[in-house]
């Protein structure tokens, strides 16, 4: 992603407006299974630098473990912010890390995502709201206005 944006800055020389759009980068509520999902992470991170994983080619049993871990996740985390809605507070965001990446690497220091709507929903929302939109954006130049349109909760396929 870094060498995408360093080539698409390059290609557009100067003083251009560059932006990174990228999709499926998603916040979601993670409660008491933040310190799994970290673990994962790494667990992943480790896999794809020693070769056994990438986006192209992935052994089929990490991808049925990871399935399975995150169908526990989901299904845990929502019974279990159901009844105890604080924990709903607790993210797991990727995207700030994504952030800084593009940031130190490319000529992209500005970004923006829909994380804070997200976490400014009180933690007693109903009906629970597990997941943000999973877009970030990241720009050559500051924006200048920015905002989200929201949207009715309920009915939508945007709801879930």
């Amino acid at each position: 992603l870094v060498a995408a944006a360093n080539e698409l800055s390059a290609q557009a020389g100067g003083d251009a407006l560059v932006i990174v759009a990228v999709q499926e980068v998603w916040a979601y509520r993670a409660g008491v299974f933040w310190p799994g999902l970290w673990l994962w992470s790494k667990l992943e991170a480790s896999l794809m630098r020693a070769g056994w994983a990438s986006g192209r080619r992935e052994p089929l049993l990490l991808v049925l473990l990871k399935g399975i871990f995150m169908l526990i996740v989901a299904v845990a985390t929502l019974i279990f912010q159901s009844w105890i809605p604080l924990l709903r507070a607790v993210l797991w965001n990727p995207k700030p890390r994504l952030a800084v990446a593009l940031e130190k690497r490319s000529s992209l220091p500005y970004h923006i995502d829909g994380v804070a709507p997200f976490r400014s929903l009180p933690p007693w929302t109903t009906p629970v709201c597990l997941m943000d939109s999973g877009l970030h954006l990241s720009a050559s130049r500051p924006a200048d206005a920015s905002g989200f349109v929201g949207f009715c909760r309920a009915g939508s396929g945007e709801a879930v």
